[in-house]
C-alpha cells in the first residue's frame, strides 16, 4: 500500500494598495510589511501571479519583477566584455505587456496595456526555508535595476496585483 503526503501549498496576497511607494515611478517600487513566521521553515517552491490594472503606455518595455525575500537563486549576466562574475539579483521572473485597446484620444501613439505573469509564464524559485525579513520590497524594473516606465517618461505603473505561491518540497 502506498502513503504519500500531502504537500502544504500558502498563498501571499500583496496588493499594490496596501504598499508604500518608496520610488518615484507610480507603483515600480513598494515597500511591504508582512509576518513570514506563520509559514513552515522548510525548503519551498514558489511561483507567482501578477496582474496589474490598465495603463496608458507607449509602446512595449520589458518588465522584470524582484521580491526582496532575503535569498537570491536568480543569475544575471553583464553586458561587460571580460565580465565572467556570477552575480545574483532578487528578480523572480519577467512580466509580459498585454495590449489592452488603443487610444483614440488626443495621443495617438499610446496604448492602454496590462503589465501581467501567470503560474506557467516564469520558472519556479526555490526557497532554502521561509523568508524572515518582515520588511521586504517589491521592484517592477526594467533589467538595470531602475523604475520600469513605458516608452515614455510619463507612462507610470499603476496599482497591481501580486500573489506568491509556496509550496513545500
Amino acid at each position: 500500500m502506498h502513503s504519500y503526503e500531502q504537500k502544504k501549498c500558502y498563498k501571499v496576497l500583496i496588493d499594490s494598495a496596501n504598499g508604500t511607494v518608496f520610488g518615484v515611478e507610480g507603483n515600480a517600487f513598494m515597500d511591504y510589511n508582512f509576518d513570514w513566521s506563520i509559514l513552515p521553515d522548510v525548503p519551498m517552491k514558489m511561483t507567482f501571479t501578477f496582474n496589474s490594472i490598465q495603463t496608458l503606455i507607449s509602446g512595449n518595455r520589458n518588465a522584470y519583477i524582484s521580491v526582496g525575500l532575503g535569498q537570491n537563486t536568480t543569475y544575471q549576466v553583464s553586458s561587460q566584455t571580460g565580465d565572467t562574475q556570477a552575480r545574483t539579483t532578487a528578480i523572480i521572473g519577467s512580466l509580459r505587456n498585454e495590449l489592452m485597446g488603443t487610444n483614440t484620444g488626443t495621443n495617438e501613439s499610446h496604448n492602454h496595456f496590462a503589465i501581467r505573469a501567470g503560474y506557467t509564464d516564469n520558472a519556479p524559485t526555490y526557497l532554502n526555508g521561509r523568508p524572515y525579513n518582515n520588511q521586504f520590497q517589491v521592484k517592477i524594473e526594467d533589467g538595470n535595476g531602475n523604475e520600469w516606465i513605458g516608452n515614455d517618461g510619463s507612462d507610470h505603473l499603476g496599482n497591481y496585483v501580486l500573489i506568491l505561491n509556496f509550496e513545500e518540497v
